[in-house]
């Protein structure tokens, strides 16, 4: 498949070292706006070498075979933006450029005089009134925020699951682990190409596809204790990870050898550990701040 990052590199190998020119636009030393992003296109396998290296109203001209527009609020990375009316976009009454993420662009450009990043507001042709318009590449390798493993949590001001299912407040105190990424072109929403996360969390497990702009990396706050080391509960730890109580007799052998470490939930707003061990005659997980060397 095609890829974003590609199309995306060629602009960073060249930013800051080409200047802008209309008249010499083909590089390897200068550009303008269009030709650099035909040229990126060309890299990240989007078209073909040897393609016609063309302007604004040409990619306009791409819209359906390879371009699929989007909302402004939907852009991610590697969305491309082409301001100006169609049919008459060419030369100075157009630009274009591709996305970095929703709120910074990278093009080449008049006023930098060169390929430069930039915010997108006031730099994609809206500063001159243009209308903007807003578009996904087919074909694209998916990039994914997130990875399988890597501990995140709801945000506060996410509402629904992919399915359409309310998020509930609960779900958004805790995190846990992504267990699964998957790429969706269905247009849901009115939006194309998102990426969803699947998200565990223990004991409760969210059986719900989550929007990846729903979602948050977690860091942590604690101190980790390793496996081998010696540790012992403390008096105010009541139950394991699933639930258990723990007896007084399981309490009161004092010392407890760390086998293996694992996730635990997180209470997002308090910062709860984030780190579960399993323990040397004990059923169960026990939650990091439950113990202490």
């Amino acid at each position: 498949m095609a890829s974003i990052e590609n199309m995306i590199k060629w602009f960073k190998d060249r930013e800051g070292k080409v200047t802008y020119s209309m008249n010499s636009r083909l590089g390897p030393n200068s550009y303008d706006c269009s030709s650099a992003v035909y040229f990126s296109l060309i890299a990240g396998g989007f078209l073909p070498s040897g393609t016609g290296i063309g302007n604004t109203d040409s990619l306009f001209a791409l819209e359906g075979s390879l371009l699929t527009a989007v909302s402004r609020s939907s852009v991610k990375r590697g969305d491309i933006f082409v301001a100006g009316y169609k049919g008459s976009s060419g030369g100075a009454a157009g630009h274009t450029g591709v996305f970095l993420d929703n709120q910074n662009i990278i093009h080449c450009n008049y006023t930098k005089n060169g390929i430069a990043t930039t915010p997108a507001t006031n730099w994609m042709g809206d500063y001159s009134g243009l209308p903007v318009y807003f578009y996904r590449l087919k074909g694209a390798t998916p990039t994914f925020k997130y990875k399988v493993d890597d501990v995140v949590y709801i945000k506060n001001n996410a509402t629904h699951y992919f399915n359409g299912d309310l998020i509930s407040d609960n779900d958004k105190k805790l995190a846990g682990k992504v267990t699964g990424v998957k790429y969706d072109d269905t247009g849901r929403n009115g939006e194309h190409n998102l990426v969803f996360v699947k998200q565990v969390q223990t004991p409760t497990i969210i059986n719900h596809w989550t929007l990846e702009r729903d979602l948050e990396k977690w860091s942590p706050t604690t101190t980790y204790i390793s496996n081998g080391e010696i540790v012992k509960f403390k008096a105010a730890a009541q139950r394991t990870v699933e639930g258990t109580l723990l007896t007084s007799d399981q309490k009161s052998k004092s010392v407890k050898k760390v086998d293996t470490t694992d996730i635990a939930p997180v209470n997002v707003g308090t910062g709860t550990s984030y780190r579960k061990y399993k323990l040397e005659g004990i059923s169960g997980w026990i939650y990091e701040t439950d113990v202490q060397k």
